[in-house]
């Protein structure tokens, strides 16, 4: 049940960053959940969306999957 709850979050930023690609929060949120589901690829590809908008990665909490 909470997987769904994340997927939903997830659609629910991808939408954001989608309609206001600027909106930093946005990516950092989503890169929250995707490490909270431990999601390598989501990771990598908004990681470096992230980076190609705004110029520098993002902080190392959000790019690195829990052990």
């Amino acid at each position: 049940r909470q997987c769904g709850r994340l997927d939903e979050s997830i659609s629910h930023y991808e939408s954001i960053i989608e309609n206001y690609p600027d909106e930093r929060d946005a990516y950092l949120e989503l890169l929250e959940l995707a490490h909270q589901l431990q999601d390598s690829k989501r990771i990598a590809r908004y990681s470096a969306r992230f980076q190609r908008r705004f110029g520098v990665p993002p902080p190392s909490s959000f790019t690195t999957p829990e052990a």
